[in-house]
């Protein structure tokens, strides 16, 4: 609850401008696409980050869903910055149950903390909750966020795969890796290092059906987004 007025509050604090402030200049951008998107000119800047940049030419450049999602929310809203804010806001306040949950399963060991996974786990919600930087990013539109939250999904994912590499874990999986890839694309080699830990831990209980469902899943998320840019 603390996590989520801390969010609000900061995004009410921000407000409908969307200026290029430090540290998240990059919103100005992720603004401009998003309008550019709501208005069918596709993914083009009309104020470009970088000189090689063309405005209005399509571009590759910057996280191909983040922007789709703000013009989501404006094609109902309109073109409004604050309730962008507070709508990312409040689902980023979730990010500290996932941590929660990632800390007490990470606990479970071996060497199992027992009665102490609880508090410790706790300890960790408490400072996503409270973590400035978080708080600021969460109300910026910027793609850390969300993007962190498919990280922790994506993180406690892989543990419950070396677990138990069922299907539905696996379909999971390959889910919550394409939508980390789809908001920042740097994820992707940590994807491929998540996989090869459930194989070290699985070992002869991963079936190819199962890892050919996680990649399928993966791969419908991020395909259409390669094939338009060679295009």
């Amino acid at each position: 609850v603390v996590g989520a007025l801390l969010r609000l509050g900061m995004a009410l604090y921000l407000g409908n401008q969307v200026e290029p402030i430090p540290p998240a200049f990059d919103q100005i951008f992720y603004h401009d696409l998003a309008l550019n998107l709501l208005a069918g000119k596709g993914f083009v800047f009309t104020r470009p980050p970088w000189p090689f940049i063309q405005p209005g030419m399509p571009t590759a450049y910057y996280s191909f869903l983040y922007p789709r999602l703000l013009a989501g929310i404006y094609l109902v809203s309109g073109p409004h910055a604050l309730v962008a804010r507070i709508v990312q806001a409040l689902i980023c306040s979730l990010m500290p149950l996932q941590v929660y949950g990632l800390v007490r399963r990470i606990l479970k060991g071996p060497p199992p903390w027992g009665e102490r996974a609880g508090a410790v786990a706790l300890v960790a919600a408490g400072i996503t909750a409270g973590y400035a930087y978080f708080v600021y990013y969460n109300a910026t539109l910027q793609t850390e966020g969300l993007y962190l939250m498919t990280v922790v999904w994506s993180l406690s994912a892989t543990l419950d795969l070396a677990e138990e590499p069922a299907a539905r874990r696996w379909a999971a999986w390959g889910l919550a890796v394409g939508l980390a890839s789809l908001l920042r694309q740097v994820f992707m080699p940590m994807a491929a290092l998540l996989f090869l830990y459930v194989l070290w831990k699985a070992r002869r209980r991963v079936r190819v059906r199962d890892v050919a469902l996680a990649a399928g899943i993966a791969a419908a998320l991020i395909l259409p987004w390669t094939v338009r840019n060679y295009l």
